[in-house]
């Protein structure tokens, strides 16, 4: 599973602009917490963004993702894709709790729709 977000930074490049910072944190199959990276993005990244992220991650030795949390990134789902992972992976949007159990194993998503 990872999880990708960004944090919005101040950087000058001549003039000062705010400029987000994409983190991709995994969690093995064992539980274990790792960061895969940091990227700089300019605001519009893409699915070639995406792409060359993604590809980077594999070349490093993640085998497989089954799920990527993520909020609404563009082209990100397509990226996923065109990599490729054994199982292909489900994208999950936390800041949308109603499809959350799609995200979720069968066992574990009848347990969050009652709550």
């Amino acid at each position: 599973m990872i999880f990708i977000d960004a944090l919005h930074v101040k950087v000058r490049d001549g003039q000062v602009t705010n400029r987000p910072i994409y983190v991709v944190i995994a969690v093995t199959v064992g539980g274990e917490r790792d960061i895969l990276g940091l990227w700089a993005g300019d605001g519009g990244e893409g699915t070639k963004f995406w792409l060359a992220v993604l590809t980077e991650i594999k070349n490093r030795g993640v085998a497989d993702v089954c799920i990527a949390v993520c909020d609404g990134l563009p082209g990100l789902g397509d990226a996923i894709t065109t990599v490729g992972t054994r199982h292909g992976a489900d994208l999950c949007d936390p800041l949308n709790p109603q499809h959350l159990p799609a995200c979720l194993p069968q066992v574990l998503g009848t347990d969050v729709k009652g709550q």
